[in-house]
């Protein structure tokens, strides 16, 4: 059987990202430096970018791109989906623990 590879531990340049995401280097650099997206820099090497931010840059060029959203509008866009994100697990991790969500309990009724 073969061995399977953990591509979770997969980085790629600038140059390798940008054909990956189809987005220019310099829009890539942008999303970087406002913080959108995450980079790996090591002394002496080029920026690194993991398989996550290759998932976060695709979303990104749907938005920039495809939807004609301007990079203020994806960096906002894109903080409010984490946001949801980081949300709806903190819910479920709720809903599993069986505790109810504290907007939905209802103080006046006992």
């Amino acid at each position: 059987m073969p061995e399977q590879q953990d591509y979770s531990l997969s980085f790629y340049t600038e140059p390798e990202i940008a054909e990956y995401s189809r987005l220019e280097v310099q829009v890539i650099r942008q999303l970087a430096e406002d913080e959108v997206i995450n980079t790996l820099e090591l002394a002496g090497q080029e920026r690194q970018y993991d398989r996550a931010n290759l998932a976060l840059l695709r979303r990104a060029r749907r938005l920039y791109q495809d939807l004609g959203v301007n990079l203020e509008g994806v960096e906002i866009i894109m903080q409010l989906i984490s946001r949801i994100e980081r949300l709806q697990q903190e819910l479920a991790l709720h809903r599993e623990a069986g505790e109810r969500p504290a907007e939905t309990e209802n103080p006046g009724a006992s």
